[in-house]
């Protein structure tokens, strides 16, 4: 919201300004140019538009459990329900602990190792490479902390919305550190 109060000023200024107005029209392509990137950034592929506001949801949920309970840690039981407060926020209205509860089995099952498969080979070109990238991601969802069970579900949402192939590209991106 400040870039953008940022812009506007620099725009009304160069407008206005006749000596320095090059100087503002300037800073107003960079100022520009930083929050079209930053658009682009959070919602250039098809998982961020999920991915980023499911995760400012999330946190305000967990902000709210962890205030009521006085405590830093999280159980399980508290970490489901902020998913499925989160899955609220969001516009979900489907049977919700349901839906966490398959998101999560198929992070623990690994059933999309065929999808990550296809996805790494276009980005390995040696077979070694694919195999031992998709074990430590296998042991990654083994045994998932709270950060990894709620991108679970994040990508059972990306699935939802935009299918099998976004969401490969969403579960790539998680496994390679590129979604935050």
């Amino acid at each position: 919201m400040f870039g953008w109060l940022i812009l506007v000023v620099l725009i009304v200024l160069a407008l206005q300004a006749e000596e320095y107005a090059t100087w503002f029209w300037i800073g107003a392509a960079a100022t520009g140019y930083w929050k079209v990137g930053r658009l682009w950034y959070l919602y250039g592929t098809p998982w961020r538009r999920v991915h980023f506001p499911f995760l400012r949801h999330y946190a305000a949920a967990v902000g709210a459990r962890g205030g009521l309970s006085g405590s830093n840690s999280l159980s399980d039981q508290d970490v489901r329900e902020a998913i499925a407060d989160a899955l609220r926020a969001s516009g979900n209205a489907e049977p919700l602990q349901q839906f966490i509860t398959d998101a999560l089995q198929e992070g623990y099952d690994f059933k999309d190792r065929g999808l990550l498969r296809d996805y790494l080979k276009q980005r390995f070109t040696e077979a070694g490479a694919v195999d031992r990238a998709l074990e430590k991601f296998a042991e990654l969802f083994r045994e998932p902390d709270n950060g990894i069970k709620v991108r679970l579900v994040i990508a059972k949402l990306v699935e939802e919305r935009y299918g099998q192939r976004a969401k490969g590209s969403y579960l790539a991106a998680l496994c390679e550190g590129k979604a935050p």
